[in-house]
């Protein structure tokens, strides 16, 4: 875990100076989460290679042709950059229809990878659409955690688990519950 963890706060926040003005705590952590799930980081002028195509635009004709593979990892990358662009409430309606499309592919070895960046990527975008009070953020969250311990360690175990750290202090609950969150993370 030290490398992810190494990779979450070093080069971050060396930079962090520069991309904290104006910007939410919890954006700033939603971008660094879509940045390690997705393995680059996303830049809206100079971006992936399909910047400036209607990203859920393809996800849907992939969707309608029975490729719901490509069209989930379509969706994973518009939801980042809806994110990018502070349009929370896009990127939580795009997220969870990539969530809805996995969910019809039970068993397959790539739905359950798929699943876990959505829904990774999912949390930073309820969090900053709807608050830490929606029932569903938990949900996700615990979803998430669960398919993490199918694979293993994957790289989106860490941001799940602190999420959900932060999800149980925000709330105030329990420091039973909240010290076995940090102890995971610690671990």
């Amino acid at each position: 875990r030290e490398p992810l963890l190494a990779r979450l706060s070093g080069e971050y926040f060396e930079q962090i100076d520069v991309e904290i003005r104006g910007r939410h705590p919890d954006q700033l952590f939603a971008d660094r989460t879509a940045e390690l799930v997705l393995g680059e980081r996303l830049q809206l002028r100079d971006g992936p290679r399909l910047v400036g195509h209607d990203l859920p635009g393809l996800a849907r004709h992939l969707e309608r042709a029975g490729r719901d593979e490509e069209a989930t990892r379509y969706l994973v990358l518009a939801g980042a950059r809806a994110m990018q662009r502070s349009a929370f409430v896009e990127a939580t309606a795009l997220l969870s229809r990539g969530v809805e499309i996995v969910l019809r592919s039970p068993g397959e070895a790539w739905a359950v990878r798929r699943e876990i960046e959505l829904r990774a990527i999912l949390g930073g975008a309820l969090v900053a659409s709807r608050g830490y009070a929606v029932p569903e953020l938990e949900a996700n969250g615990l979803r998430a955690l669960e398919l993490c311990r199918t694979l293993g360690e994957p790289p989106e175990l860490f941001p799940v688990i602190f999420g959900l750290w932060v999800l149980h202090v925000v709330r105030g609950e329990s420091l039973a519950t909240t010290e076995g969150f940090a102890d995971e993370l610690c671990a």
